[in-house]
């Protein structure tokens, strides 16, 4: 089975069970893949995290509910797996722009976000680089955080970014994602590496000594590095023998500040299991 059919089989399960449940070990199973690579892996492909694309297709169906069918609120919230009408409600409001009470009426503008289809396209047109790095344990030091609260912007802001390469005394500087929860947050660290350590204020975490798939990405961090995490997952992880490793973080290593530099580099450290 190829990944537009493992994608599509995945679509049908979750619109099967909008109503219902999704487990993550069916995400699992239908993808051959642990859920934490997955929610990555689907977050690059669609643009979206896999959590929210399954709440924008739930108060998509809830929409047409109320305006169709003219069922009560309080049902369509149960059904949809929120505890009241006043959560179903901030929900729904913040997707539609007003509130489920105010969309039974007439000639009212709400948003739909329609079912994904995965289709074919011939990709593998422009080359990718990369190289296998075999690494020992390395020690990260750093803070967590999670990108969707601006954890970059934070830890430049109030000068913590500053700190953490003055302590590793180079201005490149980490950004290990340690993959997302079943309600889609994404736990993320800013970190440098360095031997040193006692630093009350920072976290220390220890990479443990694997392989990496080492991939380079040059350009402006916004859109670069985005599109370059597309192609890994679209292109080249479905056309490998390798395998994501999912118990060990992938790594973003910055070579200095200026992200929005034409020729910003930016490697990006993939962990793969030993064969």
């Amino acid at each position: 089975m190829n990944q537009v059919e493992v994608l599509n089989n995945l679509v049908d399960y979750i619109e099967e069970h909008l109503d219902s449940d999704i487990e993550i070990h069916k995400i699992e199973q239908l993808t051959a893949c642990p859920y934490r690579i997955f929610q990555r892996m689907f977050s690059f492909i669609v643009g979206v995290p896999l959590m929210e694309y399954i709440r924008r297709r739930r108060l998509s169906e809830s929409a047409y509910e109320l305006l169709v069918l003219d069922n009560k609120v309080i049902d369509i919230a149960l059904k949809y797996g929120y505890e009241s009408a006043d959560a179903f409600t901030v929900a729904f409001k913040k997707q539609h722009g007003i509130s489920p009470f105010y969309a039974k009426q007439q000639n009212v503008e709400l948003i739909s976000y329609p079912r994904l289809s995965f289709t074919l396209e011939i990709k593998g047109g422009v080359a990718m680089n990369y190289r296998i790095v075999e690494k020992n344990e390395m020690n990260a030091l750093g803070v967590f955080g999670s990108v969707e609260n601006d954890i970059w912007g934070k830890v430049k802001g109030d000068g913590t970014l500053a700190e953490l390469q003055k302590i590793s005394g180079n201005e490149s500087s980490l950004g290990l994602c340690f993959g997302y929860d079943d309600k889609g947050n994404n736990t993320y660290m800013v970190a440098v590496e360095t031997d040193q350590s006692g630093y009350k204020d920072y976290k220390t975490y220890i990479v443990p000594s694997t392989s990496w798939i080492v991939f380079e990405s040059r350009g402006a961090v916004i859109p670069t590095l985005g599109e370059t995490w597309k192609r890994i997952y679209s292109e080249f992880m479905p056309s490998s023998n390798y395998k994501q490793d999912p118990d060990i973080p992938t790594i973003e290593k910055y070579f200095s500040n200026n992200s929005m530099a034409n020729d910003y580099l930016v490697e990006i450290w993939l962990p793969i299991l030993n064969k």
